[in-house]
């Protein structure tokens, strides 16, 4: 008697000691999802969302209720969707566990946003595929940036002035194709 008695309390200890330890997961989860630096979207393998956390909400102009309805292929862009639909299969059919992907979404009045997602599988005790949970990263910014830089160097390279740029030592740091031109050189020169 004296010995099921110690085992029930063992049993009660252990009980009240995952609870804790299943308290402390989810605080620490749901402080993450909470976090304003980045947007978190959970969704299942078809691609409707679960939850998405205000970073993600603002990033697209939409509700959460919104996104439930839209789900992610309605709101991806056209010409991303074939490639996002290829890396959730990985993570369905297990063949991955986890995702890179740069792509664009369509906001609010039509408005691109260029993210960068990383993806990860969350998968039950038998290893098949609960949920999806995204870290997604605007990068809008950087990408008109690079669009702009993409822009300046083929007008420094079309123009038939002639344009270098040295180091402090006067060593070539890059020269146009009109300087290549009026002096002869290649570009591996």
């Amino acid at each position: 008697h004296q010995e099921r008695d110690i085992r029930r309390a063992e049993v009660i200890t252990e009980r009240r000691q995952a609870q804790a330890v299943l308290r402390e997961s989810e605080e620490r989860f749901r402080t993450l999802f909470q976090s304003p630096t980045i947007g978190i979207a959970l969704h299942d393998a078809s691609g409707r969302f679960l939850n998405t956390n205000r970073t993600f909400q603002e990033m697209l102009g939409y509700s959460g209720a919104e996104l439930k309805r839209l789900g992610t292929k309605r709101i991806t862009y056209p010409d991303d969707v074939a490639e996002e639909q290829r890396l959730i299969a990985g993570l369905r059919e297990g063949t991955r566990d986890a995702y890179q992907f740069e792509h664009r979404y369509w906001g609010r009045k039509r408005r691109l946003v260029w993210a960068r997602a990383s993806a990860s599988a969350v998968r039950d005790h038998l290893g098949q595929l609960r949920f999806i949970i995204a870290m997604v990263e605007d990068i809008t910014g950087r990408k008109q940036a690079e669009d702009q830089i993409r822009l300046l160097v083929n007008s420094v390279h079309s123009t038939q002035e002639l344009i270098c740029i040295t180091d402090q030592k006067n060593r070539f740091q890059f020269v146009n194709r009109a300087f290549l031109s009026a002096y002869g050189y290649t570009e591996p020169e």
